[in-house]
């Protein structure tokens, strides 16, 4: 779901929508209702949110505040892993705490929420800083695991 704008400002409430939608999904599930998949649900990229955040809002990736948004929207994608988790293991009662209010998932929403919030009031200044920026070509190559370290052999005084 791309994001609109009007008068120079950006309308995140579609995508923060979509995310209060899909919380009351995973309310149902721990609930009683539908299944969830834990690989999918753990995934950052996968949601209304996520693939703006890795698609439109891209450009952006320069500024402090869409690096806090996207660090904050993977937790919250953590947590919700953590709450099928739970549901999975037969632990209802520790899931349903996690999504209620004060719970983990609550407090990792509102604390993600608030962090799109200044994104998109960033984006909304009339900052020079705000801008889009073209993407290095080191932005178009793949992301690239740390290799492992190397074995060494363990130290054995002779």
């Amino acid at each position: 779901m791309p994001f609109a704008r009007q008068k120079s400002q950006i309308d995140i409430r579609p995508l923060l929508r979509a995310h209060a939608e899909w919380i009351v999904h995973l309310r149902e599930y721990v609930y009683g209702s539908g299944t969830l998949d834990v690989q999918v649900i753990m995934r950052d990229d996968q949601c209304d949110l996520g693939r703006w955040i890795y698609g439109e809002a891209a450009p952006y990736r320069h500024l402090p505040e869409y690096e806090a948004a996207r660090q904050a929207h993977a937790l919250f994608h953590a947590e919700a892993a953590q709450v099928v988790n739970l549901m999975e293991a037969g632990r209802r009662h520790e899931a349903a705490l996690a999504i209620n209010q004060g719970g983990r998932l609550r407090n990792q929403s509102a604390a993600m929420v608030r962090s799109f919030i200044r994104l998109s009031e960033r984006l909304a200044s009339p900052s020079p800083t705000a801008t889009a920026r073209p993407p290095d070509a080191a932005d178009c190559e793949p992301a690239r695991r740390p290799s492992p370290p190397a074995k060494t052999r363990p130290f054995s005084p002779k």
